[in-house]
């Protein structure tokens, strides 16, 4: 793993960090507004891209950042809304534990493990 890709996992989960406290503790005004837009709009599905390594470029991983953060976020808000628990803050909270697990889930320990568990469910030798 290069340092510039543990620099995005720490900026990607800081700035998710940021939103949050600034949307749960700041009274409605344009930095609020320009925070929960980031963590809607972005940080779920830039997560979800440096899961899966796309080769594309930055206008092309941007665009398919947003695209997923609004599935993402719309289905969220319809589960939330289902079974009767929508509060802008919970949603907030559930859209930071999604980005901060899938940052985790790119760490190089989780695919080791990954590949260990594979390697054990097949009966082949881990490498």
């Amino acid at each position: 793993m290069s340092r510039w890709t543990i620099a995005t996992h720490i900026l990607l989960v800081g700035l998710a960090l940021a939103s949050e406290v600034v949307i749960l503790t700041m009274d409605p005004g344009p930095l609020r507004a320009a925070a929960a837009m980031w963590l809607i709009l972005v940080a779920p599905g830039w997560a979800v891209l440096r899961l899966i390594d796309l080769p594309i470029g930055l206008l092309a991983g941007l665009a398919t950042a947003v695209g997923i953060s609004v599935s993402i976020s719309i289905l969220l808000a319809l589960a939330l809304l289902y079974v009767r628990l929508w509060s802008v803050e919970l949603a907030v909270t559930v859209l930071l534990a999604m980005v901060v697990t899938l940052v985790l889930a790119d760490l190089p320990v989780a695919g080791r493990a990954v590949q260990r568990w594979r390697a054990a469910a097949t009966g082949e030798e881990a490498q």
